[in-house]
């Protein structure tokens, strides 16, 4: 045994329908900062990875634990260094999101890398 609570993944795998669809609410930036607000708008709460991609070419991978979901289904990234040119959610393409075309903010080439890569 992992010692880990799955009841979030039974319950929302098993025993309800609901859907997974997380997405980008909002992307802004103020003097150095930009805030990338992330909702589960689908029910079904998730880890998830985050891509950012900087306009220098530079990118950053942040993750979101299932216990960001648990308060109101929304979770908010900070990032302090760089501009911003890109962010996507679930860059690899590894989870069943019904809606992805929310899980893209920006401009740029983006599409599935596969892991590692």
């Amino acid at each position: 045994m992992s010692g880990e609570d799955l009841d979030w993944f039974f319950r929302g795998w098993i025993y309800e329908d609901a859907l997974l669809d997380q997405a980008i609410a909002s992307v802004e930036r103020l003097g150095d900062t930009t805030t990338v607000k992330i909702e589960n708008r689908g029910g079904i709460p998730m880890p998830l990875e985050v891509r950012i991609l900087y306009r220098d070419g530079g990118e950053e991978r942040h993750e979101v634990p299932v216990e960001a979901w648990e308060v109101d289904g929304t979770y908010v990234l900070q990032v302090v260094d760089g501009f911003v040119r890109n962010v996507q959610l679930d860059p690899d393409g590894v989870l069943p999101d019904v809606n992805r075309g929310n899980n893209v903010w920006g401009r740029g080439i983006v599409g599935r890398r596969p892991p590692g890569s």
